[in-house]
């Protein structure tokens, strides 16, 4: 019925040749991929090997004890480590593709459990004293370095984390309460300039060829990174956010060459609801600081202002889309 239904949509002029050929092609091929069914279950046993092991350590440290618990994270981390390193591929520089599903989530247990050691001897024994960072130094070079050795984009994000935390740099629920770091003035200039250098070395490491596809990653986490910071800071540094607003300005208008270069339309998505958002911060606040207007008619003009833009956001990147959809040779 499927097919038969795309190929009135080709008769009627609805698709074109090439995107009925792609249809044609993808319905000629009866093989079932559970590729992603694989991953999902292994994921989900990694998550839930190492919450449980959390929740029964916590329920019986006091009859497990310490060195038991640390000897078996130890020995079970080693182990992943081993598994790993008998089964990768060769070392290069280009994408190294994975020797299995397998191997990635045992590495990944690996290092979610050499994360935890490295933290739990620290709180419970103060290895490094009370240099705390040292506790997501460490682990984020050996991240860093066991990424790149066996080329796992899991580990990367984990490496990237890491350094964002090793920088100050935590979100979480007391940002919105204005209890956390990330509400700091520093702190916010620190996760801006992370971010941008986050997108830097995406492109040093496209044009210098090294571990050139991790450049995407990169790249996401800077850009998030960076205007989230970036539109939190319009709140933090108010009313003296304007030189924020340029920061601001730069990284969109980077955004939107990016997207149209690259014909991204996640990246032109992604520029043009950031871009909204400063923009409606700096109308809302334009039209708090109307003194001779009263406060109900203030409200009226946000939500007229909320109601109208986000209508017209919206017919702007359905149209912007089939721009892209019209150049990736989709009708």
């Amino acid at each position: 019925m499927m097919p038969s239904f795309f190929e009135y949509l080709y008769e009627q002029g609805l698709l074109s040749e090439a995107s009925i050929e792609k249809i044609r092609q993808k319905q000629s091929d009866k093989t079932i991929s559970l590729f992603w069914d694989l991953r999902l279950v292994l994921y989900a046993g990694v998550l839930l090997l190492t919450g449980g092991l959390g929740v029964l350590i916590y329920k019986n440290i006091d009859h497990i004890g310490h060195l038991a618990i640390i000897g078996a994270m130890a020995v079970t981390s080693l182990f992943c480590y081993s598994f790993a390193l008998k089964r990768m591929n060769p070392f290069s520089w280009n994408e190294v593709k994975s020797p299995g599903v397998v191997f990635d989530y045992v590495l990944l247990l690996g290092s979610i459990l050499m994360v935890t050691l490295i933290g739990y001897i620290q709180y419970q024994y103060r290895i490094f004293g009370t240099e705390w960072k040292l506790a997501t130094f460490i682990p984020m070079l050996i991240l860093f370095y066991t990424a790149y050795f066996f080329d796992h984009q899991g580990l990367l994000s984990m490496a990237i984390v890491n350094l964002a935390a090793w920088l100050g740099i935590t979100i979480n629920e007391k940002v919105f309460t204005h209890t956390n770091q990330l509400n700091d003035k520093e702190t916010l200039i620190t996760a801006a300039l992370l971010g941008a250098a986050l997108i830097l070395f995406s492109w040093l490491s496209r044009i210098s060829k090294r571990k050139a596809h991790f450049q995407t990653l990169y790249h996401q986490f800077g850009t998030h990174l960076y205007f989230i910071s970036s539109f939190i800071a319009l709140f933090i540094f108010s009313p003296n956010y304007y030189p924020w607003v340029l920061v601001y300005l730069a990284g969109s208008i980077y955004h939107y060459i990016k997207s149209v270069k690259d014909h991204s339309y996640y990246y032109m998505v992604i520029t043009m609801i950031y871009t909204y958002g400063c923009i409606s911060f700096i109308v809302v606040d334009r039209i708090d600081k109307l003194s001779t207007i009263h406060y109900d008619l203030k409200d009226k003009l946000v939500f007229a202002y909320f109601t109208f833009s986000s209508i017209a956001l919206i017919f702007l990147l359905i149209r912007q889309n089939k721009i892209f959809r019209k150049h990736a040779g989709l009708q």
